[in-house]
């Protein structure tokens, strides 16, 4: 308990020892301009010193306060709460934001480390609690400074350390690595939980060398080559994932990530892994990392891999391969959720021959060099579609350089428009997984007739009842008739662009050389949607052949007009045919690709 003398109020006290103090209280105190100087200095003196008797005194007052009776444990565990709030990385930082690469001697940054001052600028407990606690600066922002990674390396003191990804993947916000504080990182390797950095091989030199040692906490590690550029700039040398990494010892490695990284895909027998990417740029594969064969027993001992990612990093192909091929054993992959492989179409058609996964599975297959050995894909096809439900809705786009066929076991009628990013529509729910999207190169984005056709015919299209067609390629009625003239249970179609007129003959008349006859080869379509289309003369709609072609088809309930070149006369009289016309009310002007500006 604070004691005081009970007779003398505080008052009065104070008021006693100020006049004590100074010798006088009123009239000039000084008459020449020299004693006014040595007045003010000394007034000053005693301002400072009763600052410091009031700081004392306030700490004796927050000293009795029910917060500050709290033990330093229990208020780091609060400051945890304020520093997550301020490290959020899903909040995006506004532009004017303070400098990320500065030293922590300058002015703190707001948002990534405001939880430093709010916590330690309080009192001297709260500044002790909030410095001498590790785990508060074992979460290392990426678009944190060398220096200030190097200060909560040095703080974080032997608990386990997350250096934390640059989720934003900007150019002006990548990982900065030096090489202080690369051997930093080197030195507290043995209590990295979490480890990600890009850079170049020069400055990752002393992190390659601490690979070799064993990781007993190592959770994830996700290593970057930014010096990676075009060989008609010359090669550069990648840094080299040790052959007998961690000395065989990481017991919780659960994540990996290879950009730009040479390997041996024995180097990378991790049975712990979860999560595996190994990404190479296309005109620089790992032709030294393996075969087919080394690859297939890498992957074995993965069985609880739930997400692979292979970009240009597949093996090359063994001399005569054929889609027949046997390049190894099979990899059974029980619980793989997300599989990506981006590569010529032969490898990617070899590798997931020799791949068994759940039907679960959600599949992306981008292939580039299709021209030859798209054939290689279809014991794939064949596997994957007879162990799956039937093909509900198919989607076929061509559009940005990016040829790509999608297909879903439910009826998807909910579609965004495609961007530049995308090679295809995607559903506005992220609930809609596909059962695979296959996107064949990006390389002029002309698909040829003869490849579609042979992959769409290994498909089952029976029971398909959504179709989504959006490209501007030059293709008959006829054409499109040996793609889709046997899919009778179609319900819902949707059209884009340029294909749109031979389409719509296909849809709307009974003309199919599949088939042939009078009666409409789609008995059942009951909606259609025409997006992005030109009504007019030339190649476009005319204007009299929808009306004309609705009218004798008379199945069609909905008609869905939506971003098109068209006028309301037009408008007009397709409401005469059609029971429901969806129209947004506009003529829009679409510019040469065929997209409304």
């Amino acid at each position: 308990m604070l004691l005081t003398d009970p007779t003398v109020s505080a008052a009065e006290y104070w008021v006693n020892a100020e006049k004590a103090r100074f010798t006088q209280q009123d009239g000039p105190c000084a008459e020449t301009p020299k004693d006014v100087v040595d007045t003010r200095r000394s007034l000053e003196l005693e301002i400072n010193s009763v600052g410091l008797l009031m700081s004392s005194v306030c700490a004796r007052f927050n000293a009795i306060a029910p917060v500050n009776r709290l033990p330093p444990e229990t208020l780091a565990h609060i400051f945890h709460f304020v520093r997550d709030a301020d490290t959020d990385t899903n909040r995006l930082l506004p532009a004017y934001d303070f400098d990320f690469q500065a030293a922590p001697t300058t002015t703190l940054p707001p948002r990534a480390v405001g939880w430093v001052p709010a916590t330690t600028h309080v009192c001297r407990q709260w500044r002790t609690a909030g410095l001498e606690h590790p785990t508060l600066w074992s979460n290392i922002r990426s678009d944190l400074g060398p220096e200030w990674k190097r200060e909560f390396l040095r703080r974080s003191k032997m608990v386990p350390v997350v250096i934390q990804p640059n989720k934003m993947a900007l150019p002006s916000r990548k990982e900065v690595i030096t090489e202080e504080l690369a051997a930093d990182i080197a030195r507290h390797f043995s209590h990295l939980r979490e480890l990600s950095v890009d850079s170049g091989v020069d400055i990752l030199a002393p992190i390659i060398q601490a690979l070799d040692r064993p990781a007993p906490i190592l959770e994830r590690l996700a290593l970057s080559n930014v010096n990676v550029r075009p060989p008609s700039m010359g090669r550069v040398q990648m840094p080299v994932f040790p052959p007998e990494a961690f000395s065989g010892y990481a017991p919780r490695l659960h994540g990996l990530t290879l950009r730009r990284w040479s390997f041996l895909w024995s180097s990378l027998s991790f049975s712990s892994l979860v999560h595996l990417i190994v990404a190479h740029p296309s005109w620089d594969h790992p032709h030294d990392a393996g075969d087919f064969e080394q690859l297939s027993n890498t992957l074995r001992k993965m069985s609880a891999l739930e997400k692979l990612t292979l970009e240009h990093a597949l093996p090359p192909l063994p001399a005569g391969a054929t889609r027949h091929s046997v390049c190894g054993p099979t990899v059974p992959l029980p619980k793989l959720c997300s599989i990506r492989l981006v590569d010529d179409v032969r490898k990617c058609g070899l590798a997931l021959k020799h791949l068994t996964i759940p039907a679960t599975t959600e599949w992306y297959v981008s292939c580039v060099q299709y021209e030859q050995g798209c054939d290689f894909l279809l014991p794939w096809l064949a596997t994957r579609l007879g162990n799956s439900p039937p093909i509900r809705t198919l989607l076929l786009s061509e559009i940005f350089d990016f040829p790509t066929i999608a297909a879903y076991d439910r009826e998807v009628t909910d579609f965004a428009r495609p961007k530049p990013q995308y090679a295809v529509d995607s559903p506005r729910s992220d609930l809609e997984s596909p059962l695979f999207r296959l996107t064949l190169g990006h390389e002029g984005g002309q698909l040829p007739l003869l490849h579609v056709r042979l992959l769409l015919n290994a498909m089952s299209l029976g029971d398909m009842r959504v179709l989504s067609v959006c490209c501007n390629q030059e293709w008959t009625t006829q054409n499109w008739s040996t793609l889709f003239g046997m899919c009778n249970d179609l319900r819902h179609a949707r059209i884009m662009l340029s294909c749109a007129r031979p389409l719509c003959q296909l849809l709307l008349t009974g003309f199919s050389p599949v088939q042939g006859g009078p009666e409409p080869i789609y008995p059942r379509l009951e909606e259609l949607t025409l997006s992005n289309v030109r009504f007019g003369d030339g190649n476009r709609i005319r204007n009299d052949e929808l009306t004309e072609r609705l009218k004798d088809q008379g199945i069609l309930k909905k008609l869905v007009i939506e971003k098109c070149s068209i006028t309301s006369e037009l408008i007009d009289r397709l409401k005469e045919v059609v029971l429901e016309v969806v129209w947004d009310g506009h003529a829009h002007e679409m510019s040469d690709d065929g997209w409304d500006d």
